[in-house]
């Protein structure tokens, strides 16, 4: 666990302008956004500190939606915490699935892209490191993927339930804790996204992030 320095003066690290939101959805998107950070830090003398927020769509319906915030000091992104919950808001027409898929990605010097809507993925660059996804299929299976990966996509998860007539047990929900330790420079941003296929929901995530400041020269 990474534990806040409390003799640290705070400061605002998400400020007015500095979360935004963009995507195609058929309801609300509620943001929460609260952060605690300090001064930049040598590499032996910095602290390590967390900032969270939260983020709410609904509802979520064979549509998307990101949020992102600018990077405003050099860090090294150590932990994520990340909570996704998902619930129907009403009794479907008919039994079917939903599910949601859920990414988080850094953009490096330049403001989030996002694909197409109504899904409005995130559309990181593709990766210089790795080539192309290949698949082996020989009994013809229908398959979709990335090819090739996506450079600095960090986080993906996927919820998936069956929602019956009566929406019995149809609520799913995930909690992910990772490690990421990806070097962020600032006027980097962090993505997030949401996207969902099926029975209409309503989506939250919680976010807490773990980090470390350091100087500008560090690198």
């Amino acid at each position: 666990m990474i534990v806040t320095e409390t003799r640290i003066p705070r400061r605002q690290l998400l400020g007015a302008g500095a979360l935004a939101v963009a995507g195609a959805t058929a309801g609300t998107l509620v943001t929460s956004p609260s952060a605690s950070a300090a001064p930049s830090a040598s590499r032996a003398g910095g602290w390590s500190q967390m900032v969270s927020f939260g983020w709410e769509v609904s509802n979520l319906h064979n549509n998307g939606a990101d949020v992102s915030f600018e990077v405003l000091d050099d860090i090294v992104l150590t932990a994520a915490d990340i909570d996704v919950a998902t619930m129907i808001l009403s009794l479907p027409s008919a039994p079917g699935f939903q599910e949601v898929l859920c990414q988080a990605a850094a953009f490096r010097q330049t403001t989030p892209t996002y694909g197409t809507p109504p899904q409005v993925y995130l559309q990181p660059p593709a990766t210089k490191d790795f080539g192309a996804t290949t698949y082996d299929n020989p009994n013809g299976l229908s398959i979709g993927g990335d090819s090739p990966p996506y450079q600095d996509k960090w986080m993906s998860i996927i919820l998936k339930a069956w929602v019956p007539a009566d929406g019995t047990a149809s609520s799913a929900s995930r909690h992910i804790h990772t490690e990421p330790m990806l070097a962020l420079r600032r006027g980097d941003y962090l993505a997030f996204h949401m996207d969902h296929a099926g029975v209409g929901v309503d989506g939250e995530m919680q976010v807490v992030l773990g980090y470390q400041p350091f100087g500008r020269d560090w690198r």
